[in-house]
This record gives structure tokens, sequence and C-alpha cells, in this order.
């Protein structure tokens, strides 16, 4: 697996942490990407800790903002499907952030693939 994904609430982050446990050890560790169920919220302290804790056993966790433009549409899916195809400019500006996170977990997965470990938040 090249990316494990998980809600950014205690619950979710403890199931990413089983399915760690079954990630075979010869596989290289997983990017985590932690996907904001609130927008423009912090992180609870259980949850900061829950992601402390996980660090290691990942090769990188990178932060997927929110577009709450997106909770009431039909196809969000489509919407989040184009974003990397236009320029940062020319994106929404609820969209950027998601865009820029969405770009940095795409570099995270080549690093991975290339044989480079670091970590993104």
């Amino acid at each position: 697996m090249h990316v494990l994904v998980c809600r950014s609430t205690s619950n979710s982050l403890h199931s990413a942490q089983r399915a760690l446990q079954y990630t075979p050890a010869t596989a290289p560790p997983p990017v985590l990407a932690i996907v904001d169920d609130v927008p423009n919220a912090a992180w609870g302290p259980n949850t900061q800790n829950k992601v402390h804790i996980t660090e290691p056993y990942v090769s990188s966790v990178v932060r997927i903002p929110l577009v709450a433009d997106w909770r009431d549409v039909e196809s969000p899916h489509d919407r989040a499907a184009t974003v990397l195809t236009e320029a940062e400019q020319d994106l929404p500006k609820g969209v950027r952030t998601f865009a820029k996170a969405l770009r940095a977990l795409v570099g995270e997965v080549i690093k991975q693939n290339s044989g480079h470990r670091s970590r993104t938040a």
C-alpha cells in the first residue's frame, strides 16, 4: 500500500494504526493522508497525539484540508479529479489549499517510490 487514508478524528486514526499492523514487514511504510472532516479546525490533543505516535510507522504525513464548498455538490469527486490539471491561481480560493496538499501527497508517493523518506505536515 502506498497511501493510507483516514479522517482527522481520533477514532479514524486508531483504525489507521490497526491497519498499519497488517502491513507486510517487507513493504515500504505508506504515506498517511489525513483528511480533515471539519474546515479550518485545529486537531484536538488526542488526535495530535495519535498522529505523533503513528509518525514512526509511516514514510510521511500529509494533511488534506476539507473543501467546505464541496459538501453540498452532487459530484465532489469529479471536481477533485480536475484539481491537479489546473494552475493554482486559476482555482477557487477554497480549493487552493486542497490542491497544494494533494500535490504534496503525490510528491511524497513519488519520493517513496524513489527510496527517499521525508515528513510533510
